[in-house]
């Protein structure tokens, strides 16, 4: 016990336990990522967003969630055989029975972890064959969350792919989707399309919270992106306050919408971006939808000015670019 290395020894508990706590408050809390991870990944996912460009943008998100994994099973892996190599003789040959070194310890602790039993080395006394047992637990953990998580992440985007396109399948732009929701009376069209949106915003937006690596995923399609789709359905709200009759429809039929879009980004953004200027009214105007006055159409989008500064920073900061929130 005289060369036991305490110091060798502690640093491995510190860094098995930092390790796992932050991948299971990354994995399992509902309060999104760990520490670590959550700063990690959003410093890396800026790094290669600024790096990758084109087609090559795609490959983000997987090369995130691959830096992560790494820094999970490197920290793990290292914790672990620091914990081994403590004490000379913890581990030694099955056959031979001499002593492991440290690159045999690694080895070791290597495939403990991943519970592949090869049996070329073996733990030597009782309380290391315990820890080997918690090295195979710690491991399999890995593994099945692991999978979880990345199952969990994929369903995550496929929901908000499919948001994205189902409100620009109404309008690529704001005017679009007004236009084609008035029916040459109302907006009984708009209302009904839009009936279920604010159960998957909210939606959206518990599991976005749960698992916000997501965000280092970049879309290179408009119409998949979730953040130019939701700048897109606040400006097509601000068109309909400046009508007659706007604010009693955003005050009735749309607003379960109205009040779940204020939520979803006010919770996912603190800045704001100044919005462009609002576009479509004189295309409704064209088209027979009865407007405010000019006074009462400015009021009506000062009104909403900050909630359309945070959709746009909304936008800007899931890494999409600015011009593509105004075409």
């Amino acid at each position: 016990m005289s060369d036991f290395s305490v110091v060798q020894f502690v640093i491995g508990i510190v860094l098995v336990l930092v390790v796992n706590v932050d991948f299971m408050w990354t994995t399992v809390s509902m309060s999104g990522a760990g520490v670590i991870a959550k700063r990690g990944a959003r410093a890396a996912g800026g790094l290669l967003s600024r790096v990758l460009k084109g087609k090559l943008v795609h490959a983000v998100g997987p090369l995130v969630l691959t830096i992560l994994f790494t820094w999970w099973v490197g920290g793990l892996w290292l914790g672990w055989t620091l914990v081994f190599n403590a004490e000379p003789g913890a581990v030694v040959a099955s056959q031979s029975r001499e002593a492991a070194d440290f690159w045999e310890v690694a080895y070791f602790a290597g495939f403990s972890m991943s519970t592949l039993g090869v049996g070329d080395f073996v733990a030597t006394k009782d309380g290391w064959r315990l820890v080997v047992v918690l090295t195979a637990l710690n491991g399999l953990s890995l593994i099945t969350l692991g999978i979880t998580y990345i199952v969990s992440i994929l369903q995550t985007l496929v929901q908000q792919h499919a948001l994205a396109r189902e409100i620009q399948s109404y309008g690529r732009t704001a005017e679009e989707l007004v236009l084609w929701g008035w029916t040459g009376s109302d907006f009984s069209r708009l209302s009904q399309a839009l009936g279920s949106m604010p159960q998957s915003l909210l939606a959206m937006e518990a599991k976005e919270h749960a698992f916000p690596i997501v965000w280092e995923y970049l879309p290179g399609d408009r119409r998949a992106a979730i953040g130019c789709s939701v700048a897109l359905l606040e400006d097509a709200l601000a068109l309909v306050s400046c009508t007659r009759g706007g604010d009693e429809l955003l005050a009735t039929d749309l607003r379960p919408l109205d009040r779940a879009l204020d939520q979803y980004v006010r919770n996912t953004t603190g800045q704001r971006v100044g919005a462009p200027p609002l576009k479509g009214l004189e295309a409704m105007e064209a088209a027979g939808i009865p407007l405010k006055e000019a006074a009462e159409r400015e009021a009506a989008v000062q009104a909403r000015a900050e909630r359309r500064d945070l959709a746009v920073a909304f936008a800007l900061n899931r890494h999409q670019s600015p011009h593509r929130l105004v075409s």
